[in-house]
């Protein structure tokens, strides 16, 4: 008989996991990125560094005590990805900022980046964060101020700061003409006209003639005839674009009417 003798060697291990979260083009997120990490020796551990910059090096200190912020990096093309900030202790956020209104309701953009965790006695490893951010059929409707005096029509369009970040068509569909939550439609191949509500005197306002595609005019039609030199009166009304997938913002109209001698 013999007797063979094995002596085990204790190692010192931390376990980074892989992390995945998802998120829509408007919407921030906070995670923690460790709760899948472990170490087997229970030894505490936190986020030392991370590849900000998405070269393939991990260099950039998390500092202890505070946080690293840093742009987002999509895996797909160039452009900035949203903005990440971490923690030592492993807690993320991630705001998308605007970066991914382009999207579409059917898309999906990847920013991901790579952390190391190390723990108490030295030992470190590494991970990456992939987050998959969502699109949604947007269209966006910018408020408009427009000035005009007593005795001036005017012709403006109204959308013409309005977008849509697919790039897909859109038409002033309804008008609350008395700002009142109740809505008529813009005739698709017409137009509609509504008399003007003043914002301070009782009593109506002008004319409005406004078409689909954002044109609209303005006829103060005497109604401003008291005003004196120096004097204004607002007149607003409040409309609804629609994007040809059926997506839907409003904004808010303001025709400022100065007097005259």
């Amino acid at each position: 008989t013999a007797t063979v003798c094995i002596k085990l060697v204790g190692k010192n291990d931390v376990i980074a996991e892989d992390d995945s979260y998802t998120t829509n083009h408007d919407t921030p997120i906070t995670e923690s990125i460790i709760l899948n990490d472990s170490d087997p020796e229970n030894d505490s551990f936190i986020v030392s560094k991370v590849d900000a910059d998405g070269d393939g090096t991990v260099d950039e200190m998390v500092p202890a005590g505070g946080s690293l912020t840093f742009v987002g990096d999509k895996v797909d093309g160039s452009e900035p990805g949203g903005v990440v900030t971490l923690y030592p202790n492993g807690t993320m956020s991630f705001d998308p900022m605007d970066d991914f209104d382009d999207l579409g309701s059917d898309e999906t953009e990847s920013v991901t980046f790579v952390y190391i965790i190390e723990d108490s006695k030295g030992a470190v490893d590494t991970a990456t964060v992939t987050i998959t951010v969502s699109g949604a059929n947007d269209v966006f409707a910018e408020d408009d101020s427009y000035t005009t005096d007593q005795d001036s029509t005017i012709t403006e369009n109204i959308v013409m700061n309005d977008s849509d970040p697919e790039d897909d068509s859109f038409t002033v569909d309804k008008v609350d003409p008395d700002r009142d939550g109740t809505f008529e439609d813009v005739a698709e191949d017409g137009s509609v006209t509504f008399v003007g509500l003043k914002v301070t005197e009782s009593g109506t306002g002008g004319i409005v003639t406004l078409y689909p595609n954002g044109t609209m005019s303005f006829d103060p039609n005497d109604e401003f005839d008291y005003l004196d030199d120096g004097d204004t009166e607002d007149v607003m009304f409040v409309y609804i674009i629609e994007d040809s997938k059926g997506a839907v913002d409003t904004a808010t109209v303001t025709i400022t009417v100065s007097g005259a001698n």
